[in-house]
């Protein structure tokens, strides 16, 4: 099987799939389907649920605490009290206290009635750990949409690349049939029918490297998935998108940054360590209530029941307090001074995303001007040449051009709607591109171009 016809046999099979097997699969949906199967997303979200496990640990720390003890002891001897009664004539009075084997077993009960706030601080702390683990799940959630936007619409470009390839091939067949035509006639030398003859292989071979690049774009694709995913059949047209002025839009993007919520998390965890350290050098207060269940092995020294207060507190030792309570400071200090320059950096980034997306629009609308002049010259050039008044390099040249800047656009074009999904996922307008790609004219009815 030779080179020509392992290309022909690829570029069949990309154009079949891309027109029949391959049905128009929502953007909307695609989406969907791959934040369910993505295992990074699915890995952070059951850490998630790990710190709301937490939370409700550190919650229930308020609640009383029911705890059942029993233990069987051996001693080597009885107790037993003995008094000298010789001097009232009655002699030795033994009396037994505990038998050598008892059980003890005893329910108490505790309740917490203050601890300085550190069952708070912790409550605090674990609610930072969520709102820590949720941010980094939108991170995750906001890069997987770019990469994902850029390899959907990746298939697209390739698509519509080799269509224009496609067209660009046939062009300068039937340019070359007429240019044997012409040199069989006697109007054109041979050496204008060799140029012809070597751009058409030419973009043959070009035509051939566009089906190998829409099969490495759908392959890329169709990657992200677990399962088979329906490959995008779409066509992209250019839509005037109205945007937000730019404070609007850096407002929107530092109110809802991943990055800043997971500074402002560790912070609120710095300062629960300096909540809990001060805690720690208060007195806790308590509550608490013992019962003793077996009751046959007690002496007549120990209560059966027993309730009352209790307070302890820690006035030195395990630990310099005072450095813990520093270190958690300096942590918020230092979180607070990143934070500043995070929203800097944020609001370069969504500066640079308007400009990256004004400068895709403003090329697009260019090359438009230049495809209507390239396409008047491409057929006055197919005139002359049938005329005889120019070369068969020059409607090559035409043909060349016209192809060139139809690339461009699509480039273009794709350039316009990744930068408007870098935007939608900075600012958290996700669902609204989305919805706007999905109501774009003609994206959503598989038309092939």
């Amino acid at each position: 099987m030779n080179a020509h016809f392992r290309s022909a046999c690829r570029l069949a099979m990309a154009l079949t799939l891309t027109s029949s097997v391959f049905a128009n699969d929502a953007l909307s949906d695609a989406w969907a389907l791959l934040k369910q199967e993505n295992a990074d997303l699915a890995s952070q979200q059951k850490v998630v649920e790990s710190e709301q496990a937490q939370l409700e640990n550190a919650k229930d720390l308020r609640q009383p605490t029911v705890s059942l003890a029993s233990q069987y002891n051996v001693m080597n001897d009885d107790i037993t009290l003995s008094m000298d009664l010789s001097a009232y004539g009655l002699g030795n009075l033994d009396y037994e206290v505990q038998d050598q084997t008892f059980w003890n077993t005893e329910l108490t009960v505790t309740m917490p009635l203050y601890t300085g706030g550190q069952i708070s601080a912790g409550i605090d702390s674990a609610q930072a750990d969520i709102a820590e683990s949720t941010a980094k799940k939108q991170q995750i959630e906001d890069a997987l949409f770019t990469t994902f936007v850029r390899r959907y619409l990746g298939v697209e470009l390739a698509q519509q690349n080799l269509a224009t390839r496609k067209l660009a091939l046939d062009n300068l067949q039937k340019h070359l049939e007429r240019a044997i035509r012409m040199e069989q006639e006697g109007s054109i030398a041979h050496t204008q029918r060799l140029q012809s003859e070597v751009e058409r292989d030419k973009a043959r071979r070009e035509w051939q490297q566009a089906a190998d690049d829409y099969e490495l774009a759908l392959s890329a694709y169709q990657a992200m998935f677990k399962s088979d995913a329906i490959a995008p059949a779409q066509r992209l047209v250019y839509v005037d998108i109205p945007l937000p002025e730019k404070h609007r839009i850096s407002d929107m993007v530092l109110s809802r940054s991943p990055i800043l919520a997971q500074i402002s998390a560790n912070q609120d965890k710095a300062n629960a360590g300096v909540k809990a350290t001060e805690g720690a050098m208060k007195p806790t207060v308590a509550l608490f209530g013992l019962m003793e269940l077996a009751k046959d092995d007690l002496t007549a020294l120990e209560p059966e029941w027993v309730v009352g207060a209790s307070l302890q507190w820690k006035l030195y030792g395990g630990g310099n307090r005072s450095a813990t309570k520093l270190s958690y400071l300096a942590l918020s200090e230092s979180a607070d001074l990143k934070a500043q320059q995070v929203r800097r950096d944020l609001t370069l980034y969504a500066t640079q995303a308007v400009l990256s997306l004004e400068s895709a629009e403003n090329s697009y609308l260019s090359l438009q001007s230049s495809k209507e002049l390239a396409d008047e010259n491409l057929r006055l050039q197919q005139k002359a040449f049938i005329q005889g008044v120019s070369t068969a390099l020059d409607e090559v040249d035409a043909h060349l051009l016209v192809t060139g800047i139809q690339l461009e656009s699509h480039k273009a074009l794709y350039d316009y709607y990744t930068a408007l999904a870098d935007l939608a996922a900075l600012t958290g307008e996700i669902d609204r591109f989305l919805q706007f790609m999905q109501d774009m004219p003609g994206f959503t009815d598989g038309v092939n171009p």
